[in-house]
């Protein structure tokens, strides 16, 4: 979740689960709620913006509530993730204009992060600023920074 705004020095908050190696070897899932930049990270290869939020503290509840399936086979944090805009689908006063459908959120991030790559965004081959983030407007369905 970030702001509106794509300034250098503005911050949002990164919700999502992870999967976490432990000391024994064997790894586990779990919920990570993180203060982030908004700059380019290890993390961070494209945003798709996909909702305007009308509530931030009900929108990061809903977040916090999305379960952690350890053990279940095949759960990743792409599940999750779907989970989180099935949920944000059924709730009422968190989002505002959106484009939150599990196989369009799902298709245009594919496609961007494809698109992307073979514009040599990510290999250093290729002319960007890379203090900003690629990032794609599903809601307007274009891009706002390259």
């Amino acid at each position: 979740m970030g702001p509106k705004s794509d300034k250098i020095e503005d911050e949002g908050v990164r919700y999502h689960a992870r999967e976490r190696m432990k000391q024994d070897g064997t790894s586990e899932w779990e919920f990570e709620e993180a203060p982030t930049t908004m700059l380019p990270s290890r993390m961070i290869m494209v945003r798709i913006l996909i909702a305007k939020i009308e509530n931030r503290e009900t929108l990061a509840q809903l977040l916090r509530q999305i379960p952690i399936r350890q053990g279940q086979q095949g759960w990743n944090c792409i599940a999750w993730i779907k989970e989180a805009l099935e949920e944000l689908q059924m709730s009422k006063n968190v989002i505002g204009t959106s484009a939150v459908e599990w196989e369009a959120v799902r298709n245009a991030a594919m496609s961007y992060v494809q698109k992307k790559k073979d514009q040599h965004r990510f290999d250093g081959k290729g002319s960007f600023e890379t203090a900003r983030v690629a990032t794609f407007d599903l809601i307007q369905g274009k891009e706002t920074i390259e």
